[in-house]
């Protein structure tokens, strides 16, 4: 049995690709440290998170699918039997409730056990964040987003993951009383010092100076007001009646992904953050400090940065052009690569569960008839 189980969860968009990326990089080095960096197909855990949320990965009724518990039913007995000290990652498991929550500590064995979480401004994330959501299939503009948002915080109907996720001092707060706010610790992301971050997971896991380090991640930059138009735009007019996997293979991983890959054109421009969101934000982000403080969990760096924070603001035009270049970038993209990046079993169960829904119209239609 383990001796210690460290269990990062998070937040999203606080620096968690490049930590896991940068774990599953030193995964040899870690076990010669008597430290197994437990992950999965996509250097994180995320299945194991989405198996005890039963979160839905796609679109309900086009393809979207759920995650078998089983996932964290073998997660758990992985981590329980496993020796020395078992490190995991998935910001996923920030969106789990107090009973998940619970049913971790019930089903993890290991005396030891410690969460990480990671943070950094509010404000600095809801950019990004709805980048994300728009590589989901997302058809609002930013502002329609922000005011879905930020209106009445948390009773959105439009992305509602966002404050699963982002009410951080409430979900600390759900930690600490499940674990103990004494293994509990927050560590604040301090953007002017991108190695601080590897360095504090260096002391916490007892590494020497310089063992987790940054690590090559691939492309993967923010898109421009251009390119956020342009994927809006498609949003809108993808057909109802194509599926998550055809959004996936030749939206998700084709054309934005060749987006992100590219290097950002020069003149671009970035979104800009209203100045009523970020007052909103701020005032949300001073109730989470306080929450973070009265939980008593170990903080490392300075919490009062998070309402200080600020982004430009503004309110972008949407232009109705994109360059030729972008076109021709997003059109090169969907070749015969794009196909084999799915497993041919991933591609035949698509096809089984397409031919099943088609038969199951039909059975319906010919019902209706007699």
């Amino acid at each position: 049995m383990a001796e210690k189980f460290v269990l990062h969860v998070g937040f999203h968009k606080t620096g968690t690709t490049a930590i896991q990326t940068s774990m599953y990089e030193a995964r040899t080095e870690l076990a010669k440290a008597n430290i197994t960096y437990l992950y999965a197909r996509a250097r994180a855990h995320h299945k194991a998170a989405w198996s005890l949320s039963q979160r839905m990965w796609g679109w309900k009724d086009r393809g979207g699918t759920k995650t078998s518990p089983k996932h964290w039913q073998k997660f758990a007995k992985k981590v329980n039997r496993l020796p020395g000290t078992v490190v995991s990652s998935s910001e996923f498991f920030s969106e789990i409730g107090p009973a998940e929550i619970q049913k971790i500590r019930n089903d993890i064995k290991v005396a030891n056990v410690q969460i990480v979480f990671t943070l950094r401004p509010l404000v600095k994330m809801l950019a990004s964040s709805y980048q994300q959501y728009l590589k989901y299939g997302v058809k609002a503009t930013y502002e329609e987003w922000l005011h879905a948002q930020l209106d009445e915080p948390g009773k959105t109907e439009m992305t509602p993951s966002f404050w699963q996720r982002n009410f951080h001092g409430d979900s600390i707060a759900n930690w600490a009383k499940v674990f103990g706010a004494q293994n509990i610790t927050v560590m604040v992301v301090d953007e002017t010092q991108p190695d601080l971050l590897y360095a504090e997971f260096n002391k916490f896991l007892s590494l020497p100076v310089g063992f987790l380090k940054p690590a090559e991640t691939g492309g993967n930059r923010s898109l421009n007001v251009e390119e956020i138009e342009f994927l809006q735009t498609l949003n809108k007019q993808f057909p109802n009646e194509r599926e998550w996997a055809d959004y996936t293979m030749f939206i998700r991983e084709s054309a934005i992904k060749a987006l992100t890959n590219s290097k950002m054109p020069e003149g671009s421009k970035k979104l800009l953050t209203p100045d009523w969101a970020q007052e909103i934000v701020k005032q949300l982000t001073e109730h989470s400090v306080k929450k973070i403080r009265d939980s008593k969990v170990t903080v490392i760096g300075d919490l009062d940065t998070l309402a200080m924070a600020s982004v430009p603001a503004g309110l972008d035009q949407p232009s109705g052009t994109m360059s030729i270049n972008t076109a021709v970038q997003a059109l090169l993209s969907i070749d015969q690569g794009v196909i084999r990046k799915f497993r041919w079993r991933k591609l035949l169960a698509e096809v089984i569960r397409r031919l099943k829904k088609r038969a199951g119209i039909s059975k319906r239609g010919l019902s209706s008839n007699e």
